[in-house]
Parts: structure tokens; C-alpha cells; sequence
């Protein structure tokens, strides 16, 4: 039961059709033709990227802008069997400030590794986050420092006595970083599992939090008081059972505070602060299928407002991240120009959930969005990944827009046709 739950970010990019839309004050826009940018060519793609079959999946997971362009951390599967471990490899592309491809490393040599999170630091330095599956196939927290140039500056593994699984990484007022993910002590319990590290490395706490049954770590935050929320889903039932909308507040030092659950929310899917205020973004439950919802609340999580997406029923990816104190971005998908792909889309919304604007991004195939990331000339970075024309896996795809959401250009940055 614990690999299904390592699978779900390759489940979630399985082809299916769905009903999504947008809403918006001022209006949404649908692309009806995809604004190609830079697409690497074969001669400017590295070897190893080269040596992958036309079956592969390669799924972009973050980018960021660095001084010379961004780099983009992405997964790749070389193989039939979307879950064989031993055919998975994580790799980072350095991209100049135009998207097209400079260098790609990959981290064969470090084991079965995959990329869940990667955040920036001070010195323009990056920390990553993963999972490390043993040749056992027992899994740990597996985090790394790089420089912009993706030259490793140290790599390390925080395993228990359990297995762990990660989500993300929470970069904390003080700079240190909370790895956060859940550990599995049976097939039917699961535990929010925290470990702080300085940018160095060393480990300064771990925390594996006492909650009953299943509950699954979605997302997290540092507080103004510097305590953190995590946000995610529990089941009392045990995986496979009916699982609510979970939060909990968390000291600095790790310790449980307290917990709530929401039972109209299946799951809160991520967090984020805005005007020093938690804003949720959530899968609700619904009898023909979920929708989103986008829920303030004040410092006690009593609620401010909230509203639906409406034809936003693919939540699962759906990421939400604060621009300033009065905008946050929902990136997710929804459908594109044909009716039958989905394409990747962002949407900004005002602190009173006004929409302001939204776009979608029409690759021309079925695309996914994983993550957005905020750039210097207040512009954005959406990653996410795109189906092959050709029907033979997955590209990463990235869209570089404006302040307003506006495309400025957009390429597939990595995978062969």
C-alpha cells in the first residue's frame, strides 16, 4: 500500500479527459494557439537526454530564475512500467534567460532518486527535496544544496526506523529549511514527519507527530509567530478510507500544538499567507466529482471568505503560492482550445478572492501544471509537463509570462518527440 502512495505524482499525469474551466471578474483566456517559444534542438541536448527511449516520462517538478536564466528540477522514467524504481532518475536543467537548454545533470550515481520540491537560498543556492528508495525498497528524505550552475554542493538522507515519503520544503525566517513529508509506521498509519536543517545539511531537529490513522502532508508554512501550519488530509479509517480536510499548528521546535480536520474538504492540497493570514486551497466533495475551493481564514482558521473555481475538478496538482500581501497564484489545468487536451493554467486572486486575472497555456497536447515561481521583473515561471504529439510519454514544459499572466514565451525544455 506504501508504494501507491509514492506513485500518486506519476498516477496524477495519466491520460484521461476532463471538464475544467475558469471564472474571473474581468474575464479568462484560453489561448487558441499555442505561443511557441524556444525548443531545444536534438544537437543541443546532452547525452544523457539523448539516451532516453522514445517511452520515457519526463515530468518538470520546479524552476527557478537565476542570475544566467533558471533551473529547472525535473524526474524522468526510462522504461514501460511507470513504477519500476530501478528506471526512474532525477536531473536538473540549467536553462539560459531565453529557456534554451545549457547543461542537465542527472543523479544515477546517487540511487533511486526523485525530486519533490526544490526551494532557493540567500546566496543563490538551491536546496532540493526527494525521495531515496533502498535497494530494499525502503525510502528516505534524500535533500541536496546546488549552486545555479547545478554543481552539487552536498547531498544527504534522513531515514527512521520507517519508511518516509516527502512533500516539500518550508524555507524558514531564520534560514534554516523544514523537509516535510509523512512516515509510514504500518500499511495503515501514516505520520507527518519533519526534520529542520540548516543550509549546510546538519539536522537540528527531527519530529515525527503523533496523529491517529492516515494523514497525509500536502503542504506547509511559517507563521508570523514562527510556528508553522501543515496542511494535508486524514483518514481515521486507514489508507483507503474517507479522509477530511487535516491541518495542524507546529512549534519552531517541532512539537504537535494542536489539530483540526473539515469534513466537507477531502483534502487541503496547499497553504499560503497572505496579508499574515492562511489562504487553503482544497478538493471538496461533491456526488459527480470534486471541485476547488479556495478558503481564508484568520489566524484561528475561522473563516474570511471563500470561493469555488468552478470547472476546476483537477485539484490534485493544484498549487497556490503568495505573490505580495494582496495576490496569490492557483496554478492547476483545465481544459485547452480543442475541448479534449487540458492545458496548464494560473490564476491570480485578489486578498478579497476576486479573481484578477487567469490564463491558460495551450501546448498543443495535454499539458499539467506542477509549480509556479515568482522572477525578478515580477514576471512568473510555470512548470509543468506536456504529452509527447506522438503519443509516446512526456516532455517537462515551461511557460515564462509577465506580471499579468500574459505568455512571453513557452517551449518544451526537455524529452524527445
Amino acid at each position: 500500500m506504501y508504494y501507491l502512495w509514492r506513485l500518486l505524482p506519476w498516477l496524477c499525469f495519466l491520460p484521461s479527459v476532463f471538464v475544467l474551466g475558469g471564472c474571473s471578474d474581468r474575464g479568462s483566456e484560453i489561448l487558441s494557439e499555442f505561443e511557441y517559444g524556444p525548443t531545444p534542438k536534438s544537437e543541443e541536448l546532452s547525452s544523457f537526454e539523448k539516451s532516453y527511449s522514445p517511452k520515457q516520462f519526463t515530468t518538470g517538478v520546479i524552476a527557478y530564475e537565476t542570475e544566467a536564466g533558471y533551473l529547472l528540477a525535473a524526474n524522468g522514467y526510462n522504461g514501460d512500467v511507470i513504477w519500476d524504481v530501478d528506471k526512474q532518475v532525477a536531473f536538473l536543467m540549467v536553462l539560459d534567460g531565453n529557456g534554451n537548454l545549457v547543461s542537465s545533470v542527472d543523479f544515477a550515481s546517487h540511487g533511486r532518486v526523485m525530486i519533490t520540491d526544490m526551494t532557493p537560498c540567500s546566496d543563490s543556492t538551491f536546496i532540493l527535496l526527494g525521495v531515496w528508495t533502498t535497494q530494499a525498497r525502503s525510502s528516505e528524505f534524500w535533500a541536496m544544496r546546488v549552486k545555479s550552475d547545478a554543481t552539487i554542493l552536498w547531498d544527504r538522507k534522513f531515514g527512521s526506523a520507517g519508511d518516509e515519503a516527502p512533500c516539500c520544503i518550508v524555507p524558514m525566517s531564520d534560514e534554516t529549511y523544514l523537509l516535510t513529508g509523512v512516515q509510514r509506521l504500518c500499511d495503515s498509519e501514516y505520520r507527518p514527519f519533519l526534520v529542520r536543517i540548516n543550509k549546510d545539511g546538519d539536522e537540528i531537529w527531527r519530529s515525527s507527530l503523533d496523529v491517529q490513522g492516515h494523514t497525509g502532508v500536502s503542504d506547509a508554512v511559517e507563521m508570523p509567530d514562527g510556528d508553522l501550519l501543515l496542511v494535508g488530509n486524514n483518514s481515521r479509517q486507514g489508507f483507503g478510507g474517507i479522509s477530511t480536510g487535516w491541518s495542524a499548528f507546529v512549534s519552531n521546535q517541532g512539537d504537535l500544538l494542536s489539530e483540526s480536520t473539515l469534513s466537507r474538504v477531502s483534502c487541503y492540497r496547499g497553504v499560503a499567507l497572505i496579508d499574515s493570514s492562511p489562504v487553503f486551497i482544497c478538493s471538496l466533495r461533491d456526488v459527480a466529482e470534486e471541485s476547488i475551493e479556495v478558503i481564508k481564514t484568520d489566524l484561528s482558521l475561522e473563516p474570511v471568505w471563500s470561493m469555488t473555481l468552478p470547472d476546476h475538478p483537477f485539484a490534485y496538482t493544484s498549487k497556490i503560492t503568495a505573490v505580495d500581501s494582496n495576490r496569490i497564484l492557483v496554478c492547476n489545468s483545465r481544459p485547452g482550445s480543442d475541448g479534449q487536451s487540458y492545458a496548464m493554467t494560473l490564476t491570480c486572486l485578489l486578498e478579497n478572492g476576486c479573481i484578477n486575472w487567469s490564463h491558460s497555456y495551450d501546448s498543443g497536447s495535454s499539458s499539467q501544471a506542477s509549480s509556479v515561481s515568482s522572477c525578478s521583473d515580477s514576471g512568473f515561471v510555470v512548470v509543468g509537463s506536456r504529452w509527447n504529439p506522438s503519443g509516446s510519454g512526456k516532455s517537462a514544459f515551461m511557460v515564462r509570462c509577465n506580471s499579468s499572466g500574459e505568455c512571453g514565451w513557452s517551449g518544451v525544455v526537455s524529452g524527445i518527440e
